[in-house]
């Protein structure tokens, strides 16, 4: 399994299947989620005492974490933590860092689009391993996309005079499923889902695979699997989130 996307999945037989209640990925999600990176995430390391660097790219960043809610009682600002984060970050080279930790979320303002956020990460590298606090200093800046996208820029706060961190933080709700429908006389079956960004559906005969695409970057909410049950039985969907 690609560690780059968070999948979901979801067991299909052919007998009946009561429907949850379905919509469009519109609101906040539920009180636990999880969370994946996107593509403009990444890692950069800086050397204050250095002088001027050579350019060098920042490290691109994957991974997951899972935002649970701590306080809504506010009305402006709703207060969340970060459990289970586990990042991966691919330097320039092949070298690799691997991130994982906890920390705080808040998210507030009138279009809920003022975001801070602090994290205590545990950062290894093949040879070194280091317990680092990130903050963000902009929490009165707006980031481009509105709740429940997260856009953060966060910078270490117990860096050295040698190294120092700072991460970008780019991440939306992984895809979830709502509805799996199979129509016994037509052979059909109705998928509805709920997704902040455009996800590839897949199909296995097997809950272990392998998995086929059915359809790729689809930016619909639902989708119509026609004629897939006459030729299996029980089937195996799942959703790959697509950057």
């Amino acid at each position: 399994m690609n560690r780059r996307n968070l999948v979901l999945i979801a067991c299909l037989v052919a007998s009946p299947i009561i429907p949850t209640t379905c919509g469009r990925a519109q609101g906040p999600p539920p009180s636990a989620v999880r969370y994946t990176l996107r593509k403009d995430s990444y890692l950069n390391v800086s050397c204050p005492n250095c002088g001027p660097p050579p350019p060098r790219p920042p490290a691109a960043m994957s991974g997951t974490f899972t935002l649970h809610l701590l306080d809504s009682s506010d009305p402006f600002v709703t207060r969340y933590q970060l459990t289970d984060i586990s990042f991966t970050a691919e330097a320039y080279g092949g070298n690799y860092r691997r991130l994982t930790g906890e920390g705080t979320y808040q998210v507030g303002g009138k279009e809920a689009r003022l975001q801070g956020m602090s994290l205590a990460l545990q950062i290894d590298t093949s040879s070194t391993g280091n317990l680092c606090f990130f903050t963000n200093y902009d929490y009165s800046r707006a980031v481009e996309d509105a709740w429940p996208r997260i856009g953060v820029s966060v910078f270490q706060t117990n860096g050295t005079a040698w190294e120092e961190y700072s991460l970008a933080i780019v991440a939306v709700p992984a895809p979830r499923l709502l509805s799996v429908r199979p129509d016994a006389q037509t052979g059909n079956v109705r998928l509805e889902w709920q997704a902040y960004d455009a996800v590839q559906l897949e199909r296995a005969t097997t809950v272990t695979g392998p998995y086929f695409p059915v359809a790729t970057n689809l930016t619909a909410q639902s989708f119509l699997d026609v004629g897939a049950l006459p030729k299996q039985t029980q089937l195996y969907y799942r959703l790959r989130q697509q950057q």
